[in-house]
Order: structure tokens, then C-alpha cells, then sequence
């Protein structure tokens, strides 16, 4: 019997930036290397948890594995989907909307796996050093001797001046039993090798491919 070598799910990162006419100006891919320690909180978090029959909220939301964009230890809150918290997971933001999806930011400081958010997040908006967020959209499993799937965003910047993204990140919110009722934690975040200028006028599209396969 061959020696086994262990696989694990790996995520790439794509991105375009087209001028204001749809022109391409740049583009690049690269492996996003760093799933932050949240990834292996959720997972710990999932299945540790125990929902009682009965009950709107499991018992396993305890156990503080994660950690939220604010630093707070939180448990993973698993509803019936008949009270306002419980039925809040996802990744998939609307346009404006910077606590899910794919964020992007202007800190270029090393990664580490105990980071709970970006360093310094780009604000949704027009004003300058800020880029107007799209809706985050996920594309449907595709299963082949990969399964994969893609998480896009993208960004328009019209804040009058050239914006530098030097930090990728993917946001979820999680469902809480009191208001707010979410929190947001940060999945993976990775730092281009080189800084995306984002000219005024343009946009910057950004694919996380994650993928798994044995081969």
C-alpha cells in the first residue's frame, strides 16, 4: 500500500481591475494561504455543539471557540429559525455591507493565525480611501474530481483618488440569541505580494476559489 499523504481544502485568490469602460488593467492569482484560526474554531464549534430537542438554541454555543471582528470570544448559536438570531449564518453580504463577504483593507502587516479581523478594513462608501462594496455572491458546488466553489465581490472605487488594497479577507456572520442578534468573524485573510492600485473610476473583482480533492 502507497504511503498516504493528507489533503486539505485549499482556497486561490483571483483578481481583475477594469477601467471604467471594462477594460482590463490588471490581474493576478495567487494561493490564499491563510485560513486564520477561526477556521479550525467553527469546526471545533460545530461539532462540539448538542442542540436539545425542544430548544431554540444549542447547547454546544458554550463554548467560545471563536473569536469575532471585535476580539469577543463567541459560541456558535444554532436556531430553530423561528427567533430572530438563531437562523443568521452566511457569507453571501448585500452591497454596502462590510460585516459578511469578502472585505479588503489597506494594512500590510504579517498574518497570524490568533488575527480575528483586517488591519485597517476599507470603509464601503465615496469618500476618499473608500471603495463602494458590491453584493458578495457564491457560486453553486460543483463536484468533479475536485469540488470547488467561488465567492466573488466586487468594488467600485469613485472616491476621486487612486485606492490601495493590501489585505484580502472573508467575513461570516453567526446568529446570536439577544441583539444584535450576529456577530462577524474573520475566516481567512491574506496579503498580496504586491499592493492593487484601484484607479478612481474603476472596479476590483475579487474570486476566493476553494477547492478539496484527494489527488
Amino acid at each position: 500500500m502507497g504511503k498516504y499523504t493528507p489533503k486539505l481544502p485549499k482556497a486561490v485568490i483571483e483578481f481583475e481591475v477594469r477601467d471604467k469602460n471594462g477594460k482590463l488593467i490588471e490581474k493576478g492569482k495567487f494561493p490564499a494561504k491563510s485560513w486564520v484560526g477561526n477556521i479550525i474554531g467553527l469546526i471545533s464549534a460545530i461539532v462540539s455543539t448538542w442542540l436539545t430537542m425542544g430548544s431554540f438554541y444549542a447547547t454546544g454555543m458554550t463554548r467560545a471557540d471563536l473569536t469575532d471582528v471585535s476580539g469577543t470570544a463567541r459560541g456558535l448559536s444554532i436556531g430553530s429559525g423561528t427567533s430572530a438570531g438563531g437562523n443568521i449564518v452566511g457569507g453571501c453580504a448585500p452591497a454596502g455591507d462590510t460585516t459578511a463577504g469578502i472585505v479588503v483593507g489597506s494594512s500590510d502587516a504579517p498574518v497570524s493565525l490568533s488575527q480575528y479581523s483586517l488591519g485597517a478594513l476599507i470603509p464601503h462608501g465615496t469618500n476618499p480611501g473608500q471603495l463602494q462594496y458590491c453584493a458578495t455572491f457564491v457560486e453553486t458546488l460543483s463536484k468533479g474530481t475536485a469540488w470547488l466553489f467561488r465567492i466573488v465581490r466586487t468594488f467600485t472605487n469613485g472616491s476621486g483618488a487612486s485606492v490601495t488594497v493590501r489585505e484580502i479577507g472573508l467575513y461570516v456572520r453567526f446568529g446570536m440569541s439577544s441583539s444584535p442578534y450576529y456577530y462577524s468573524c474573520m475566516l481567512a485573510r491574506d496579503v498580496p505580494t504586491s499592493p492593487i492600485i484601484v484607479p478612481d473610476g474603476s472596479t476590483l473583482t475579487v474570486r476566493y476559489i476553494i477547492s478539496h480533492s484527494l489527488s
